[in-house]
């Protein structure tokens, strides 16, 4: 995919943030790093085909370091300049980071709604990742989409389905009517959200969308290879929801006045869906997965949530994320209870202690 397709740099540029593209990096440098520095305490990832899959190539594993900055040892300033004295003997440096640069900043609003108290990385996250926005041209397509199968002026809320891990994703997989609950236990970390989705009360999509939101219209994203499974589950609570396909994202992106050159995939599909979901009066997120922290910290102008949602500077209490409550009541809570009266410091505790 173009990168420049898919994101607004003029964003980036008015803000005046550097930033330079990879492919245009490779054009004056050979690939070859002089360092690689971690964010994890854990074992090194395969960073050789990490690495090579970017079109780079891995220094010697001696040029292979662990960051003084994480969300375990945190990041004031002293470690900072630590980090800083680390990286100078080098010019081509790779840093590897997933949630483990500030905290949790893959899951629902990451730190955008917390008091980030004195860790200087949730600072800078927070001032900066909500700088990166959705591209003109996916928006375009996005809006094409909403047009022809929901109704521009039509209200509608989102969700986003995500069995968690990727082996729960398989199970889901299953070409049988009804799984297995001892597998969904042992298998899943989120189990409940196909007993409550196949359950007749629908509490799975009514809270965050018909009654309380006046519409009778609800877009799912979901992995296509589970969207049977999640269409039936829908069906059996008297929802018949809209999904965008990869044919769909191909017919729009034919019609557009300006089509994407990014080759058509399920990435592709993915950041459109995004763009869509953004795009809703409600949503409804899987709070362990990463496209709904990118949905929640980044939605569109004319909507109520939060990081579009955020980012805008808009009411983030119509993000909602599918949880069990103690009482074992499976219902979705709104995303600002989660995050009232938390700061950074008590969030790393409770991170520490899981």
């Amino acid at each position: 995919m173009l990168s420049k397709e898919l994101f607004d740099f003029t964003v980036l540029d008015r803000a005046d943030v550097p930033f330079v593209l990879l492919d245009e990096f490779l054009k004056t440098w050979d690939g070859v790093l002089d360092a690689i520095f971690f964010f994890r305490d854990d074992e090194f990832p395969p960073i050789d085909g990490l690495v090579r899959d970017m079109g780079l190539k891995a220094p010697d594993q001696d040029k292979w370091f662990r960051s003084p900055i994480s969300i375990t040892r945190g990041c004031r300033q002293d470690k900072i300049l630590r980090l800083r004295k680390m990286l100078k003997p080098y010019r081509y440096v790779g840093m590897l980071s997933y949630d483990d640069f500030t905290l949790q900043t893959h899951r629902l609003a990451g730190t955008l709604l917390l008091n980030c108290g004195s860790d200087l990385c949730c600072h800078a996250f927070n001032d900066h990742s909500i700088l990166l926005r959705t591209s003109p041209q996916v928006r375009k397509l996005a809006d094409a989409y909403i047009r022809k199968a929901i109704g521009k002026r039509e209200r509608f809320v989102a969700s986003h389905v995500r069995p968690m891990p990727d082996d729960c994703v398989k199970l889901w997989q299953s070409p049988e009517e009804d799984l297995d609950p001892i597998q969904l236990k042992e298998i899943c970390r989120n189990d409940f959200m196909y007993s409550s989705g196949t359950s007749p009360c629908c509490d799975f999509h009514d809270v965050p969308g018909m009654r309380l939101y006046n519409t009778t219209t609800v877009f799912i994203m979901t992995h296509p290879t589970i969207r049977p499974r999640v269409a039936r589950m829908l069906k059996a609570g008297g929802i018949n929801a809209a999904f965008l396909d990869l044919s769909d994202l191909m017919s729009i992106n034919m019609e557009a006045a300006r089509p994407l050159r990014s080759p058509m995939s399920f990435s592709l599909l993915a950041i459109v869906e995004e763009a869509v979901a953004a795009d809703a009066r409600a949503f409804l997120g899987t709070a362990e997965s990463s496209m709904t922290g990118m949905i929640v910290q980044r939605l569109h102008p004319s909507t109520p949530c939060p990081q579009e949602r955020i980012a805008r500077e808009l009411n983030p209490r119509h993000c909602y994320f599918f949880s069990p409550r103690p009482s074992n009541e499976l219902m979705p809570r709104r995303i600002t209870n989660l995050y009232a009266n938390r700061d950074m410091e008590g969030q790393e505790a409770t991170f520490k202690r899981r």
